[in-house]
C-alpha cells in the first residue's frame, strides 16, 4: 500500500515519505546499526533498491506496481573484505519486466568487493546460487561500478583502472566476463597515464564515472577525474576508443576568478565534484576557494558544458551559477563530499545533497535560479543515498526511508499559465468553425469515387454539432481529433497538423501512459470509423448519429465493409502523418493495457474478419442468420428497427464480430442435442469449420502480413506490454476455448461419424487449420512475454508449460489416426519433438527421419531430446547403436558416465574413457567386483590410448592391489561382519587396516599384520595419524601373544615365535625398511594400547632383548 507522510513543511519546501513504508528486514537494520556503522543505499530508477550494512545486502521495492509484490526483502551475503562494502558497488539489474524495468518482478545482482571480488546473483530471491571471479587488481581499490547496457558494468578503481564485467541473464549458466578497457593506439600517452597510474594529490582520483544514452553503434562513456573530462566510446568488449579528453580547470578558474573578486586564476583552487547529463550537456558541479583570501570559505557552482556527439573538444562553459546556499558541513572534507542530482532531464530542478543537508535549485537554466536548503542532521538523521523515479528526485534518510523534498513554488501546467495558450484555443475554435462553414461543398455523395465520404448529404441536421463543447475534455478531444481527421480527409494537412499541435502535443505529463487522453481518443476514433453507419443507406437515417465521420457511402453491405477498410487505412496513415503515431501509448481492452497500435490492428483484422464473414453468407445463410440473431440477443440489441434486419445491424458493429465465434457453436450445441443423424452430424460441424476457419484465418492473415504497419518505432510506446491477440482471447468465452471446444467435438463427433475418406480428409483439413490458429496465437503470446516479463519470469513459464500441453493434445489425434503427414507439418512447424519421435518411431519407414530432423533442429536442443527420450525408455542399446557416430551424443552423455565411456569406446577416444571409468570407480562404494570391472576396463582403455598414461596405469594398479586386500579377508571375519563374500563393500585402506587388525579377526596370524603394513603405503605419511595407525598395528601384534608365559634360559627361543616378532620377520624378508616402520620399544611401551603392560618388567625385557636381536640382523645383513 503506498502511505505518503508528512515529515517537515515550511513555507520554502515540504519533505514527504515516498512509497511504501519499508520492509521489517530494512527497519530492523537502521534501528540496531550503530551511528557510526557504514551503510549505503541505491534506489535505482527500475523502482528497485538496495542497502548495504557490512557483508549484508538488501534487495527490496520502493515503488509498488501492478506486477511486482511489495514488503518482500530479499537479503543476500557480500564476499569477505577487510574494508567497507559500499552501495556504490552493487548494480541491480531488472528482470521480468520492460525495457524500463520500472514493472519487473525479478532483480539480478552484480556485487564487486573493494578488494575485486565479483559476485553475480541471476535472481535476488535465490541467496546461494551465485557466480563469482576475483579480479587480479594488484592491490587496488574498486571506487564504482556504473550499469552500461542491459547486462554489463563499469568498474572503476581508485586508481582509474576500468573495467567491463559482462554477465549473462540464463540462470542456468550464469556467467562473469570481464574485460579491462584500453585507450586506442592512437591517444598521446597523457590517456594512458590517466587511466592506468597518474599520480593523486590529497584530493585526486574518480568523481564520476557517467553511461549516457545509447547509439546506433554503442553507447558514449564519460569518466570525470580531477579537473579531467573525458568521453570514451564503447561498441562491446575489446571495441572501445577515447573520443578526446578536456582539461576543464583553467574554464572554472577563470568563472571562479571573477565571482570570488581574486586578482589572479593562480589564487583559485578548483575541485569537480559530480556530473550529470541532460542529452548532449554535461551539467557539473564544482566547488573552489581564493587562496589568497583571509576568509578561505569555499563556493559551490553549477555550469553546464556541452559534450559534442563527434571529436570536437568542448571549448567553453554555456552557463555558470554559484549556489547562493551551499549544503555547509563542519568539516573541511565534508565541504567537498557534495553530489548533484537531475531527477528530470530537462526540467527546471536540480539537487545538491551531502549526508546531512539538500539543497533544491529551482530554474537552473534561469537568470536567477533559486536555491533552498533542507537539513538532515536532527535526531542522528542523514542521507544514505539518492535517485530517480520517474522523474522524481527521491533520498534515503536514515530516519524516514525513502522521501522527497518539494519546494513550495508550485509549477503551473504550461496550458494554465502561458498566455499564448488563449490564442492557440482560439486558433482551434477558428478551425473548427472554419471546417463547419466549408462542410457544404463535401456533402454530395458520390458512392464509389473515393475511399470514403467525408459526409453523407442525407444529413438534416447542421454539421456544426461536431464542434459543440460537450463539457467533458476527453469527448472534446476526441471530437477535436475527428475534425482534424477530416481536414486531412480533404488534404488540408496544415489544419489537422495544427489542431492536432494544440490538443495533444502540449499534454507533455500523460505521454507514456496507459489510457492517455491521446490514446483514447485514437482509440475511440478507430472504433467509432469501423461501427459508423451507412450514411448513404436511407433506412438508417433515424439511427444515423449526428457526428458520424461517414466510413462510407454504398448500400451495398460488402462494399461498406471495403469502404471501412480503405477508411480506417486512411485514419492509421492520417495519424502517422501529423506526428503522433510514436507517441501512442496503450489503453485498457478486455480488462488488460494493451498498446494502441494493436488494438489498431486489431480493428482492421475485425474488418477483415467481418469481410470473409459477409462473403460466406450466401453459402452458409441459415446457420450465419440464426447465429447472427444469437449474437444480437446477448447484446439486447433484437429489437430491429423499420426496414434493416439483423443483418444491417450486425456487420454495422465490427468492433464485436469475435461474437459471431460463440453464437455459431452455440447454435451447433443446440442442433446436436436435437438428434441428428450421424451424416448430418458431420456436414454441420464441417460446416460450422469452414465458417470460423475463414473468418479467423482472413483476420490473423492481415495480422502478420501488415505487423509492420502498426510497429512503433519508439521503444516507450508501450510495445514491452503483454500481447493477446483477440483471436486467441482466454477465458470461459474466450475464442481460444471456443475453438479447444471445436476441435474436440470435431474428433469426437465428427471424424467418428465420417463414413468415406474424402469426408474424413476434409474434416481433417480443418481440424489442421483450426490446430494452426490456436498454435499460432500461443505463439504471438509467448513472444510478447517473452519481450514484456523475460523469458525466466513466472508468467511466462506458466504460458509455455500450457502451451506445450496444448500442443501436444492438439496433435496428438492426428497421430492417432493415422494422419502422420499433417501430424508431421504440425509437429515440424511447433517444434513438438515428442510427436515428431513418435512419428519416427511408428513403424511407418519414417526412422530415417529422425536423422534429418536432428540436423534440422540442431539449434533447438532436438538431439538432447531424442537422447533423453531413449534413455527415459531403458533404451540404451539403441542409442550407442543409431547415434553413435552423432557428436551431440558425447557431449550429452558427460553427465552420464554409465554410458558416456562406451560412446568414447565407439569413437576411438580411449584417454577419455579411461578417465571417466576411473571415475566411476572412484565413486562406486558398494560392490569391490564392480570397482574391479571397472578399473580393469580402464587400465585397458589407457593402454589402447596412443597417449602415455603411464601415470594413471600406476594409479590403478594401486587401487586393484587395494582390491586384493579385500578379497584376502579371513572367510570366518567376513561370516562374524555379515558381509557378502563374493561381492563385499568398498572400504578405504584405514578400514581395511582396522579389520585386519581387528579383534574380531581372532585367528590372524603374521600374514594378516603384515597385509595391514602394507596398507600403509596407501595412506598420507603426513601427521599424527599415520604414525598412531603404524603403532597400532604393532601394538595389536604384540597382544596376540601371552609374554607372562615365555620362560627360560635363552628368552629368543620363545619370544621369536611371537606373532609381533614373526610380522618382523616377515617384513624384513620381503624388503619392508624396519627402520621406518617398526617404531622403537620406548614408543610402543608408551602407546594406549599397551596401557596394561607398562609395569610389566617381565614383558619389557623381553621386548627390548628381541630388539636388540632384531639390531644385530639388520647389522649383520648390511
Amino acid at each position: 500500500m503506498q502511505s505518503f507522510q508528512v515529515i517537515e513543511e515550511t513555507p520554502q519546501y515540504c519533505v514527504e515519505t515516498f512509497g511504501p513504508s519499508l520492509p521489517v528486514l530494512i527497519t530492523e537494520v537502521l534501528l540496531q546499526a550503530d551511528r557510526s556503522a557504514n551503510i549505503s543505499v541505491k534506489l535505482d530508477n527500475s523502482g528497485w533498491a538496495c542497502l548495504v550494512c557490512d557483508r549484508r545486502l538488501f534487495i527490496w521495492r520502493y515503488k509498488q506496481t501492478q506486477a511486482a509484490r511489495i514488503g518482500l526483502c530479499y537479503q543476500l551475503a557480500l564476499p569477505a573484505t577487510e574494508l567497507c562494502h559500499r552501495a556504490d558497488l552493487i548494480c541491480l539489474i531488472p528482470t521480468g519486466g520492460g525495457n524500463s524495468g520500472a514493472d519487473s518482478q525479478m532483480v539480478s545482482v552484480l556485487a564487486v568487493s573493494p578488494e575485486g571480488v565479483v559476485r553475480y546473483w541471476p535472481t535476488a530471491h535465490r541467496e546461494i546460487a551465485y557466480s563469482e571471479r576475483s579480479l587480479e587488481l594488484g592491490g587496488q581499490e574498486c571506487f564504482t561500478l556504473t550499469a552500461f547496457g542491459k547486462h554489463q558494468c563499469i568498474l572503476a578503481t581508485t586508481t582509474n583502472q576500468l573495467m567491463m564485467i559482462s554477465v549473462s541473464p540464463s540462470t542456468m549458466q550464469s556467467q562473469v566476463e570481464v574485460h579491462t578497457l584500453k585507450s586506442s593506439q592512437g591517444m598521446i600517452a597523457r590517456v594512458s597515464s590517466f587511466l592506468f597510474g597518474a599520480q593523486k594529490d590529497e584530493t585526486s582520483g574518480l568523481r564520476r564515472v557517467l553511461a549516457g544514452s545509447a547509439e546506433s553503434a554503442g553507447y558514449p562513456l564519460y569518466i570525470l577525474q580531477d579537473s579531467i573530462l573525458q568521453k570514451w566510446f564503447i561498441s562491446g568488449p575489446g571495441q572501445e576508443q577515447v573520443v578526446y579528453e578536456k582539461q576543464l580547470d583553467g574554464l572554472f578558474k577563470q568563472q571562479f576568478q571573477r565571482e570570488m573578486g581574486a586578482s589572479s586564476m593562480e589564487n583559485i583552487k578548483v575541485w569537480l565534484l559530480d556530473i550529470q547529463l541532460i542529452s548532449n550537456i554535461a551539467v557539473i558541479l564544482a566547488g573552489a576557494v581564493n587562496t589568497s583570501s583571509p576568509n578561505q570559505r569555499i563556493k559551490i557552482a553549477i555550469a553546464t558544458l556541452k559534450v559534442q556527439v563527434d571529436t570536437d573538444t568542448p571549448t567553453k562553459l554555456e552557463s555558470f551559477v554559484v549556489a547562493s546556499t551551499p549544503p555547509q558541513d563542519s568539516d573541511d572534507e565534508g565541504a567537498l563530499d557534495k553530489h548533484l542530482l537531475l531527477a528530470n532531464p530537462g526540467g527546471p530542478h536540480c539537487y545538491i545533497y551531502s549526508q546531512h543537508s539538500i539543497v533544491c535549485c529551482s530554474g537552473l537554466f534561469d537568470q536567477m535560479p533559486s536555491f533552498q536548503e533542507v537539513g538532515f542532521s536532527k535526531a542522528g538523521d542523514s542521507i544514505r543515498g539518492a535517485g530517480c523515479f520517474d522523474g522524481q528526485a527521491i533520498f534515503f534518510s536514515s530516519n524516514h526511508g525513502v522521501i522527497t523534498v518539494n519546494t513550495s513554488q508550485s509549477e503551473m501546467p504550461s496550458f494554465i499559465m502561458d498566455d499564448s495558450r488563449t490564442g492557440q484555443t482560439s486558433r482551434l475554435e477558428q478551425s473548427m468553425q472554419q471546417q463547419s462553414m466549408q462542410q457544404s461543398s463535401f456533402t454530395t455523395p458520390s458512392a464509389r469515387s473515393r475511399p470514403f465520404q467525408v459526409m453523407s448529404a442525407s444529413r438534416s441536421r447542421p454539421d456544426t454539432s461536431i464542434l459543440e463543447t460537450t463539457g467533458d475534455l476527453e469527448e472534446d478531444k476526441t471530437n477535436g481529433l475527428k475534425m482534424a481527421f477530416l481536414h486531412s480527409c480533404k488534404h488540408d494537412m496544415n489544419k489537422a497538423e495544427n489542431l492536432v499541435q494544440d490538443l495533444f502535443l502540449q499534454d507533455t505529463f500523460e505521454r507514456g501512459k496507459t489510457n492517455s487522453s491521446l490514446d483514447q481518443a485514437v482509440a475511440k476514433l478507430s472504433r467509432e470509423l469501423i461501427d459508423d453507419f451507412p450514411a448513404s443507406d436511407p433506412r438508417w437515417a433515424e439511427s444515423l448519429p449526428q457526428d458520424s465521420v461517414a466510413s462510407t457511402g454504398s448500400l451495398i453491405l460488402l462494399h461498406q465493409l471495403e469502404d471501412k477498410m480503405k477508411a480506417h487505412e486512411h485514419l492509421v496513415k492520417f495519424i502517422k502523418d501529423v506526428g503522433i503515431w510514436d507517441m501512442l501509448h496503450s489503453v485498457i481492452v478486455r480488462d488488460l493495457p494493451q498498446t494502441t497500435h494493436n488494438l489498431l490492428s486489431e480493428h482492421a483484422e475485425k474488418l477483415s474478419a467481418a469481410r470473409a464473414l459477409c462473403n460466406k453468407h450466401v453459402k452458409f445463410q441459415g446457420l450465419i442468420d440464426t447465429a447472427v440473431c444469437r449474437a444480437l440477443r446477448k447484446r439486447k440489441q433484437d429489437a430491429v428497427p423499420s426496414g434493416l434486419t439483423p443483418r444491417d445491424i450486425f456487420y454495422r458493429e465490427v468492433s464485436k464480430m469475435e461474437d459471431i465465434v460463440e453464437a455459431l457453436m452455440e447454435e451447433e450445441q443446440d442442433l446436436l442435442s436435437s438428434g441428428l443423424t450421424p451424416q448430418d452430424t458431420v456436414s454441420l460441424i464441417s460446416s460450422i469449420n469452414t465458417i470460423i476457419q475463414s473468418v479467423l484465418q482472413e483476420a490473423w492473415h492481415l495480422h502478420q502480413s501488415r505487423s509492420l504497419v502498426y510497429q512503433s518505432h519508439n521503444e516507450a510506446s508501450g510495445t514491452s506490454l503483454p500481447f493477446i491477440p483477440w483471436i486467441a482471447s482466454s477465458g470461459p468465452r474466450g475464442i481460444r476455448m471456443q475453438l479447444v471446444q471445436q476441435h474436440n467435438l470435431t474428433v469426437g463427433r465428427a471424424v467418428a461419424n465420417a463414413e468415406d475418406a474424402q469426408s474424413r480428409s476434409g474434416l481433417f483439413q480443418q481440424l489442421q487449420s483450426i490446430t494452426d490458429l490456436l498454435l499460432e496465437g500461443y505463439i504471438a503470446q509467448l513472444e510478447s512475454s517473452m519481450q514484456a516479463d523475460g523469458e525466466d519470469s513466472v508468467q511466462y513459464a506458466e504460458l509455455e508449460q500450457r502451451y506445450t500441453q496444448e500442443r501436444t493434445t492438439l496433435i496428438s489425434p492426428f497421430l492417432e489416426h493415422r494422419q502422420f503427414e499433417r501430424a508431421a507439418v504440425l509437429a515440424e512447424k511447433y517444434c513438438d519433438f515428442g510427436i515428431l519421435v513418435e512419428l519416427c518411431e511408428s513403424g511407418t519407414g519414417r526412422k530415417d527421419r529422425l536423422q534429418y530432423y536432428m540436423d534440422q533442429f540442431s539449434n533447438k536442443g532436438f538431439s538432447d531430446f531424442v537422447f533423453k527420450y531413449y534413455i527415459d525408455r531403458g533404451q540404451r542399446g539403441k542409442l550407442l547403436t543409431h547415434f553413435a557416430h552423432r557428436p551431440e551424443l558425447s557431449e550429452f552423455l558427460q553427465p552420464h558416465d554409465h554410458l558416456g565411456w562406451l560412446q568414447d569406446i565407439h569413437t576411438n577416444n580411449y584417454s577419455q574413457a579411461q578417465d571417466t571409468l576411473r571415475k566411476l570407480a572412484t565413486r562406486e562404494s558398494f560392490s569391490v567386483s564392480k570397482k574391479k570391472t571397472l578399473l580393469s576396463l580402464g587400465k585397458l582403455a589407457a593402454l589402447a590410448s596412443d597417449n602415455d598414461h603411464q601415470r594413471e596405469i600406476g594409479e590403478i594398479n594401486a587401487e586393484l592391489d587395494v582390491i586384493t586386500h579385500h578379497e584376502q579377508l579371513p572367510r570366518d571375519l567376513i561370516q562374524k561382519l555379515n558381509l557378502n563374500g563374493d561381492d563385499l563393500p568398498c572400504m578405504t585402506p584405514q578400514q581395511l587396516i582396522e579389520l585386519y587388525i581387528s579383534e574380531r579377526n581372532t585367528n590372524s596370524n603374521e600374514y594378516d599384520f603384515k597385509k595391514a603394513l602394507d596398507l600403509l603405503q596407501y595412506l598420507h605419511k603426513e601427521g599424527s595419524h599415520y604414525t598412531d595407525l603404524m603403532v597400532r598395528i604393532w601394538c595389536r601384534a604384540i597382544l596376540r601373544d601371552e609374554w607372562n608365559e615365555m620362560q627360560g634360559v635363552d628368552p629368543w627361543d620363545y619370544i621369536k615365535d611371537s606373532i609381533f616378532f614373526k610380522t618382523a620377520a616377515k617384513a624384513l624378508q620381503e624388503g619392508l625398511d624396519l627402520t621406518e616402520c617398526l617404531p622403537d620399544p620406548d614408543t610402543l611401551m608408551q602407546h594406549y594400547e599397551l596401557q596394561g603392560m607398562r609395569d610389566n618388567t617381565r614383558f619389557e625385557y623381553l621386548l627390548r632383548t628381541g630388539f636388540e636381536q632384531i639390531g644385530r640382523s639388520l647389522a649383520a645383513a648390511e
